[in-house]
């Protein structure tokens, strides 16, 4: 899966401290499958991290659409 995707979401970013979670790990172990995965972390609560990820969508519609 890692291997074919273009892009990695990794949500509820807000819940962080509550959870245990290597962030970095999951980066990591990801980027070395596959070097060119965009990686997004956002928070649909808090809407942190979506801008950059709409942007990178609406990037990719574009290039479908040529």
């Amino acid at each position: 899966m890692f291997q074919e995707s273009s892009a990695l979401l990794i949500n509820k970013m807000d819940l962080m401290a509550y959870v245990d979670f290597d962030l970095e790990k999951a980066r990591r172990d990801s980027l070395a499958l596959n070097k060119d995965l965009n990686i997004f972390e956002v928070s649909c609560k808090t809407g942190a991290g979506l801008d950059a990820w709409v942007a990178w969508l609406d990037r990719q519609i574009d290039a479908f659409k040529k």
